[in-house]
């Protein structure tokens, strides 16, 4: 099943080009084992264009404000 999983962040890793997405990644809610998308923006801004659940997974969001990298001085 990790496989499976792995497989579909992957493929949900094309959401980072959608404005207000930061990160995609592997979560759990209720014990099960979902898709987290961290954003910069309201998650219902992005409710149209990200589906609830992706592959057999749930999607859940969660606000992460906006990632940048930081450089070394």
């Amino acid at each position: 099943m990790e496989a499976d999983v792995l497989k579909a962040i992957d493929k949900a890793s094309a959401w980072l080009d959608i404005e207000g997405v930061e990160g995609v990644g592997q979560g759990s809610k209720d014990g099960e084992v979902c898709i987290v998308v961290g954003c910069s923006c309201a998650p219902a801004e992005l409710k149209g264009q990200i589906p609830d659940s992706f592959m057999s997974y749930p999607v859940v969001f969660e606000s992460w404000g906006i990632v940048s990298a930081q450089t070394e001085e």
